[in-house]
């Protein structure tokens, strides 16, 4: 989504919030902030001088990860423009880490699905534009890498076949070429990398790629995690809010370490473009060290150590409720 509150989940919720204000039966929507701050899975691009320097490049370089059994989206979002417009304002082009670019890059209303590969049904990458009209105005680059591994194909009776094989990509760095066309000097591009880590207690199936940017600090001289992020990296730890958690009706949870009082160092950023950040924090860790608080386990008198700004948002919710 877009990551500006305009999202259609996003306003539904925060309609049905604003329409049982100030009711005998008040709704509130409590969420939490997300644990992405930390993932590099999200970069801002900016073009400096006269016009943005019409004709200049920025490169993201996407990390996919081996053994990755699901595919992997980059969702590019450009500033708000009237669907009218009729000049490509970025051009977009993919170069894979064991091939050349495409031979027909993308562009801003022009050219809405490419394919790298020599037939669709081989395609290691699909990069696909389009347009979200009001009220969010913006228009989307969605660059859709495939599993890195090959999978067998089931046939029509749900029975997989090993003699079909689906195409696997290739690992490595995939990097995404942004080519200036019209965009003006502070126009932001904003590029979020979706969520596709396996889930806690899950067998190993997707596995999370990021942006590498050399120029992000992950460590300072002392091992410790920067609160600030570099001016010159791409990569930015600002805009990691949840995919739906930046409406503004709704109530959004960070966390935070009990010892010491420090907000947990994966809890979601705002950013200026959407909210500034969560309302609230909640216990998520108990110290650097002893990380999760002690939750109900799912075995009769068992408990389990849980982390996480979705441990958080419960603590609160019971707060609102009582």
């Amino acid at each position: 989504g877009p990551h500006d509150g305009t999202s259609n989940i996003e306003r539904a919720i925060g309609n049905l919030i604003r329409v049982r204000r100030g009711t005998s039966a008040p709704l509130e929507v409590v969420v939490p902030a997300g644990n992405s701050r930390l993932k590099r899975c999200h970069a801002v691009v900016k073009f400096e001088g006269r016009r943005g320097e019409k004709g200049s490049t920025k490169t993201l370089s996407w990390r996919v990860l081996p053994d990755d059994r699901t595919t992997s989206h980059l969702e590019i979002w450009l500033p708000p423009t009237p669907q009218g417009q009729p000049e490509s304002r970025l051009r977009l082009n993919v170069e894979p880490p064991d091939g050349e670019r495409m031979k027909e890059p993308m562009e801003e209303h022009i050219r809405p699905f490419r394919v790298w590969g020599e037939k669709p049904e081989e395609g290691m990458c699909y990069v696909r534009y389009c347009y979200v009209p009001a009220p969010t105005n913006r228009g989307m680059f969605l660059v859709t890498v495939q599993p890195t591994v090959q999978l067998e194909q089931e046939d029509a009776t749900g029975i997989f076949d090993p003699g079909h094989l689906d195409v696997a990509a290739s690992a490595g760095e995939w990097k995404i070429v942004l080519e200036n066309c019209s965009l003006e000097r502070g126009d932001e591009v904003h590029a979020w990398i979706q969520r596709d880590d396996t889930r806690y207690g899950q067998l190993p199936f997707g596995r999370q790629s990021y942006f590498d940017d050399p120029e992000y600090v992950r460590f300072d001289d002392y091992g410790r995690v920067p609160e600030d992020d570099s001016e010159t990296s791409l990569v930015k730890r600002a805009g990691t809010l949840h995919g739906i958690a930046t409406e503004r009706d709704m109530i959004v949870v960070g966390g935070f370490r009990r010892k010491g009082l420090f907000p947990a160092e994966y809890s979601g950023e705002g950013t200026a473009i959407s909210r500034k950040g969560p309302d609230v924090a909640a216990v998520s860790d108990e110290s650097i060290i002893r990380r999760g608080v002690l939750a109900t386990g799912t075995r009769s008198g068992s408990i389990v150590a849980l982390t996480g700004t979705s441990v958080a948002a419960p603590q609160i919710a019971k707060l609102v409720a009582c």
